[in-house]
């Protein structure tokens, strides 16, 4: 599932509408799964492992039995799983691993302590995006696409007030 595209427009889901729709299509699998009977007999790369290779093994073995050429898709589509998990990760997933490390059990931080930490992490790439080290507005951006916004965490002696992911 994805984020709606701004401008991107999408029909309401409206049941007393989309309700027969559905119940025929699920009928119609009903039938279907009670029609054939298959065996998993494909053993999956190791690469695919844990919720993976729970979810692709009954998804190839669901492919051979309909046929033509979802066998060939969907052991297409394992390699490219397994192509993915060799890749770096995402910025954003690099971030909120790193922060997640950051943050240890704390369960607040300011965000000049999260820039520090991240600065300071060996083999990091915060000190030099785009020719420039991430600042506290570039954080907040990346944070707000995970829906993480700053909350004002404490008062200062001096009446200033510390923000930070909370």
């Amino acid at each position: 599932m994805r984020r709606r595209h701004p401008g991107e427009r999408v029909g309401p889901f409206r049941h007393r509408i989309h309700a027969p729709q559905g119940a025929r299509i699920r009928e119609m699998i009903e039938t279907w799964a009670r029609s054939v009977t298959f065996e998993i007999t494909e053993k999956l790369p190791n690469e695919i492992q844990d919720r993976d290779a729970d979810v692709w093994e009954l998804l190839i073995t669901i492919a051979d039995a309909v046929g033509g050429d979802w066998p060939k898709r969907a052991r297409v589509a394992v390699a490219l799983i397994t192509e993915a998990k060799e890749r770096d990760p995402s910025l954003g997933v690099r971030l909120l691993a790193d922060l997640k490390s950051i943050f240890g059990v704390a369960q607040e931080m300011p965000i000049e302590a999260n820039l520090r930490a991240l600065h300071a992490l060996n083999e990091s790439p915060w000190n030099d995006l785009k020719g420039k080290p991430l600042n506290d507005r570039g954080l907040g951006q990346r944070l707000r696409q995970s829906e993480i916004k700053p909350k004002v965490l404490t008062e200062i002696a001096s009446g200033l007030q510390a923000r930070g992911p909370k």
